[in-house]
Parts: C-alpha cells; sequence; structure tokens
C-alpha cells in the first residue's frame, strides 16, 4: 500500500498541475490568436492587391498577349519565363514586400500576365468555382490567395511569409521560457507559502504531543493563527480541557470509591479482629456479625451501584421499555421509602396524575427511589416532600420537593457528580448514601431521552424535576381514571396511615 503524501506535497503538485494548466491554456491562446492576426493581415494585403489587379483587367489596362503559347494544366508544373507573359508592375499593397507576386491565368490556363518573383511551384490548378481561396502558410512559406477575375481570368496573388514564420516561432519560445519561469517562480512561491501556512499546524502537533497524563493542562496559542486554524486550535483546546476534567473526574473517583469502600471495610476488619481478640459470649458474637452483615451490605451497594455506573459510562446500560402506569411506578417506590421518612419525621405528600408511559418500570422506580431518599436526607424532622406527577404535552413531568435547608449555589453546578456531598455529616448521621445516586439517576434519565433538572433556595428548599417523553412517537397516551394515592404520614406509635 503506499504511504499517502504528506500535505503540502499534495498542495504543491496540485499548484504545479493548475500553473501547467494555465499557462499552457494561456500560451496557446496567446500563439493562436498572433497566427490569427497574422495570417488576417497578409490575406487583407493579398485581397487589396488582387482586387487592384482585377480592376486593371476590368479597365483593360492589362491586354491579352498575342503569339503565346498558353501554359496548361495537364503539362504539370510549369515555370513561368519571363518571355512567356507581360511582366506588369506590382500593385503598392505588395510592392513593399519583396517576394510579393502575382499570376494572371486564362480560362484554359494560358498565362496572361504576371508581377515579381513567381514561385517555380506555381501551376494553374484548373479552378472553375471562380471564388476565393487561400493556401496555407505551410506551403513552401507562401501565402497565396486565388480569386476570379474578368473575362473568365483566375488571379493568383502570394508573397513569402517565411519573416512572419520565424517570427512566430519566436514567440513561441518566449511564451515557453516565459511560462518555465512562471512556473519556477510559482513552484518556489508555493512551498514556500505552504510552509508558511502549515506552521500554525506544527504548532498545534507540537503542543499535542506535549499533553500526556502527567501533563494535561497544555494549550495551544491560537492568538496569531488565522480564523480557520484558530478554529481548530480553539476545539483542541477545548477536547482537551474536557480530557483534562475527565481524567481529575477518573482520579478523584477512584478516590472517592476508595474512601467509600475504605471505611466499611475498615469496620468489617476491626469488628472481626475484636471478635477474634479473646472468647465471647453468643450475644457478643452475634451483634459483632450483624456489624459485619451491615458493613458487606454497604460495601454490596456500593459496588452495585459503581457497576451501574460503569455501565451508564459505557453505554451499555440496557432498557426494557414497555407501556406502564408511571404513577403506579413512583407510588410503589414511595411505599417502599415510607419507613424511612417515618424513621427521621417526614412527611411524604404524594400527587400524582394517571400517566401512561414507555419506561423501563425498574429503572424509573430506582430513579424515584434515588431522588425521594435524597430529599429525605436533607429535610429535618417535622418536613415534608411532596411527590407530584403531571402530564405535559407529551412529557410526563416528576417533581420531587422538600422543605429542607436547601443547596448553596456553589453547589448546584456540581449537585450529579459523583460522590459529591451538600452536607456529608447530615447525611453520614441519617445513614447516607453512597454519593452516586443523583449521578446514577441523571444517567438513566438520559437514557429514557428525558431531563433532570434541580431548583433550590437556601432556607426553603429543593425541587427536583424529571421530564420524560411518554413514548418514542411523541403521541399522547389515554390515561384512565383513578384515584391518587393519599398522603403518607407516621402515627405517633411508629405505624403509618393514608
Amino acid at each position: 500500500m503506499t504511504r499517502p503524501s504528506s500535505l503540502s506535497w499534495r498542495f504543491l503538485r496540485w499548484l504545479v498541475i493548475f500553473l501547467v494548466l494555465v499557462l499552457a491554456g494561456f500560451g496557446s491562446t496567446l500563439y493562436a490568436v498572433t497566427r490569427s492576426s497574422t495570417i488576417d493581415e497578409v490575406d487583407v494585403e493579398l485581397r487589396s492587391a488582387a482586387e487592384v489587379i482585377s480592376l486593371r483587367l476590368k479597365r483593360k489596362l492589362i491586354p491579352w498577349p498575342t503569339g503565346r503559347r498558353p501554359l496548361r494544366q495537364s503539362a504539370g508544373p510549369a515555370r513561368v519565363e519571363p518571355d512567356g507573359s507581360q511582366r506588369i508592375e506590382m500593385p503598392k499593397s505588395l510592392a513593399r514586400h519583396a517576394s510579393a507576386w502575382f499570376v494572371v491565368w486564362g480560362p484554359d490556363g494560358e498565362l496572361h500576365a504576371s508581377g515579381g518573383e513567381v514561385p517555380e511551384q506555381l501551376a494553374w490548378d484548373g479552378v472553375r468555382r471562380w471564388s476565393p481561396r487561400t493556401t496555407p502558410m505551410a506551403e513552401v512559406a507562401q501565402r497565396m490567395l486565388t480569386v476570379p477575375g474578368n473575362h473568365r481570368t483566375s488571379i493568383q496573388v502570394g508573397r513569402s511569409v517565411a519573416r512572419e514564420l520565424d517570427d512566430l516561432h519566436w514567440l513561441a519560445w518566449r511564451i515557453g521560457g516565459v511560462g518555465v519561469g512562471v512556473l519556477a517562480v510559482g513552484i518556489a512561491s508555493g512551498w514556500w507559502l505552504t510552509r508558511r501556512m502549515l506552521r500554525p499546524l506544527d504548532v498545534i502537533a507540537e503542543a499535542a504531543e506535549s499533553i500526556s497524563v502527567e501533563q494535561l493542562d497544555a494549550r495551544i496559542d491560537t492568538s496569531e493563527m488565522d480564523d480557520e486554524l484558530a478554529r481548530l486550535g480553539r476545539v483542541l483546546n477545548t477536547t482537551f480541557a474536557r480530557l483534562e476534567s475527565s481524567f481529575d473526574q477518573q482520579t478523584r473517583f477512584t478516590a472517592d470509591a476508595s474512601h467509600e469502600l475504605r471505611t466499611p471495610l475498615s469496620v468489617l476488619l476491626t469488628r472481626c479482629e475484636l471478635a477474634l481478640s479473646r472468647d465471647r459470649e453468643s450475644g457478643e458474637y452475634r451483634d459483632a456479625l450483624e456489624s459485619i452483615h451491615g458493613a458487606g451490605k454497604r460495601m454490596k451497594a456500593l459496588v452495585d451501584e459503581l457497576l451501574q455506573l460503569a455501565r451508564l459510562d459505557a453505554g451499555a446500560l440496557e432498557l426494557t421499555l414497555a407501556e406502564c402506569r408511571l404513577d403506579d411506578v413512583v407510588a410503589e417506590a414511595l411505599t417502599l421509602v415510607s419507613a424511612a421518612a417515618e424513621k427521621v419525621g417526614v412527611t411524604l405528600a404524594p400527587d400524582l396524575q394517571v400517566v401512561l408511559a414507555h419506561i423501563d418500570e425498574q429503572r424509573m422506580h430506582q430513579v424515584v427511589v434515588n431522588l425521594v431518599r435524597n430529599a429525605i436526607q436533607h429535610t429535618p424532622r417535622g418536613g415534608r416532600i411532596d411527590v407530584t406527577l403531571r402530564t405535559a404535552g407529551i412529557d410526563a413531568v416528576l417533581t420531587v420537593t422538600d422543605t429542607g435547608a436547601g443547596i448553596p449555589p456553589e453547589h448546584l453546578s456540581a449537585i450529579f457528580a459523583r460522590f459529591h456531598r451538600v452536607d456529608a455529616s447530615r447525611q453520614r448521621a441519617r445513614g447516607g448514601g453512597t454519593g452516586i445516586g443523583l449521578a446514577i439517576t441523571q444517567g438513566i434519565v438520559e437514557a429514557h431521552g428525558g431531563t433532570v433538572s434541580v431548583e433550590s433556595e437556601v432556607g426553603q428548599g429543593t425541587t427536583f424535576r424529571v421530564t420524560l417523553p411518554r413514548n418514542a412517537d411523541g403521541r399522547h397516551a389515554q390515561s384512565p381514571s383513578s384515584s391518587p394515592p393519599k398522603a403518607i404520614r407516621p402515627r405517633a406509635d411508629g405505624s403509618k396511615r393514608t
């Protein structure tokens, strides 16, 4: 397989081809126009002389000779002798040319008159049409015009065009020389311009080569580049910035995941070492096993979420879409987290409109659980969490609003980042999650073609809004009528009432 040439050589090659075509076309056109103009000038002179001779015949200024033997075409090429015809004065239009000549032929080929140095190769050609005819210049370097004259005569006028042919040959050489010079200058200029134009690409390549895992902050200087290459440089800078952010995120993710796993591992190992340090009662062993079991469950939940997050990043999360009651999915999820809400004294207040949607029921159940658990962790005792479900055109809109402390503005932009916590101490106190629930929620919603957003005001609470297309083709689903579930509130004795 042939290795492709460099961009500069390819550009130079096409420039040479273009210059050769342009110069060849220009030179050929110039030569053709000049040659045609030269021929036209000679023909004008010959036609003018022929008209003068024809006028002389008409006025009988050229008498018919007597006692002369005619020259005929059948005799082959004839040499015109001075005593075989009348020698008359050349017309003024041809007199300035020493090589000019003319011949007047009779209808049967007899020579009536001649003037100048008639070429020896000349013979009457038996023209009967009496129409003008010219002979190409290449024939013995002569240009000859044949026109009809009076008394059925034929007038031939001609002259040597050797000088004109020499001038045209010299013009062709000059055109060729100038073309070669222009081509050489064009190649040199094209090479210089190519190197100058491609110099920013070398800068871009050097900057790209300098970027590594240890040095991700290098950027391309686009201040002195042209608009097109500057745009390429800005695009690459943006790519490098995303790459740096991705590496930073990966580094933080690894550190955070290690930290999250280290805590339950430390608990597990500590409880095991403590239990094995001496013989204990069965109840103490049971307490140790329960603590180990809790740490193991936390580790398993974190590993499961990390695996799910990895699938989301790889685009390998499979969704099983089917038409189902989204309000039933939300109600079931609220039932699952209601015990956690009662434990911390938070009221769940659902207001669900019946909605049919094409969704993955299990994944959307996880979305609702993550959002509501997050709201429970940030809502103080006696607070309230409103969960609403509505339709908006072809979309379904789910909102989860709490009456917690709210999210400071500096945390809003990173609220869906992995392992990001606004108040880690509060979450730990309430058995907080792994810190990647909201990231998984965002990934699942976007995999459904929807969006999730957050609005918050410090001291007033936070609202998460999930917008989902109800079906792929955008048609509105028909929702049957039913009664929405009532608010779930904790009783004083710990039981729940609806």
